[in-house]
């Protein structure tokens, strides 16, 4: 093993340490702290709703930049989309605020409606966050763009190092919102039912080991260069084929499939082999006369 080689199994070695030491973090529902409020980058990395109900979290967020103390001046059809989702949040709703969002971004850049810096990277964010919460309501095309957010917001962190929750959250949230993107049912016709986020990220458990497992070989034999059919370390024999002739040993017991291994052969020593071949030939007997006494 070279020094290199050695040195990335440490780091990684303490690394994993650091999250086993750290184990509940990563294992289990991360609440929402009621007395900070949650960004929408720790949403889309996997942070609970409060009570585990995206309408909460929209009076949590609205209700600040709405009141008439909000240093925020916000343009007036904006602000009638934004109050609209805080009065009766929906689908409806939700899907014109966020428009209603993208619109201002757009004519903010072109000069029609110019917003202070503040306010637009309010707007920017204002955006993303809605487009959880039609995530939430099942939503396809709200999920396909938060799966994109969350392979944004990941390739500004650092990858090469210790693997924060955010991090980590960020990548299994965006396998899950990948899946929630090819769901084919009607989110207008399915009624809402808070569940906790927690719950919903297990399930993709199967998929991420899956894709770790792929990407992870592959990377590993590209970074180790072609195979050398000249090296003794890689001269390993391949797993020996699957003998088909070995189906007629099952056994009839269908329910319990034993398999009635073939018993093994004895090989021919060379002792034995040097036996037979020194042995002289058999003789053919000849005829015996018998004299008459």
């Amino acid at each position: 093993m070279s020094k290199m080689t050695d040195h990335f199994a440490r780091v990684r070695k303490n690394c994993v340490m650091v999250v086993r030491r750290q184990y509940d973090i990563y294992t289990k529902p991360r609440k929402w702290d009621k007395y900070e409020p949650v960004s929408t980058l720790e949403l889309l990395s996997g942070v609970e709703f409060p009570h585990s109900d995206y309408r909460n979290d929209v009076h949590n967020y609205l209700d600040p930049i709405l009141s008439s103390n909000s240093p925020h001046k916000l343009p007036w059809r904006l602000r009638a989309s934004l109050q609209a989702v805080r009065d009766e949040p929906g689908l409806i709703t939700l899907r014109v605020a966020e428009r209603s969002c993208l619109g201002a971004i757009e004519r903010s850049a072109g000069g029609d409606e110019p917003m202070l810096r503040e306010t637009l990277k309010l707007v920017e964010d204002a955006s993303e966050r809605i487009a959880v919460w039609l995530a939430a309501v099942g939503c396809q095309r709200a999920a396909a763009r938060c799966a994109g957010l969350c392979l944004e917001y990941w390739r500004e962190r650092n990858i090469t190092t210790y693997p924060d929750i955010i991090t980590y959250g960020l990548m299994r949230s965006m396998i899950d919102y990948i899946g929630a993107s090819t769901n084919k049912t009607n989110a207008r016709k399915v009624e809402y039912i808070p569940e906790s986020r927690h719950f919903q990220l297990a399930l993709t458990e199967g998929a991420l080991r899956g894709l770790v497992h792929i990407l992870g070989v592959v990377q590993e034999g590209i970074e180790a260069g072609p195979h050398d059919k000249h090296d003794p370390d890689e001269d390993e024999a391949p797993l020996p084929p699957v003998d088909l002739a070995d189906l007629s040993q099952l056994d009839d017991d269908r329910a319990g499939i034993v398999r009635d291994p073939p018993k093994p052969k004895a090989p021919a020593t060379r002792e034995l082999e040097r036996a037979v071949i020194a042995a002289p030939p058999p003789v053919a007997p000849g005829l015996v006369v018998v004299w008459d006494v």
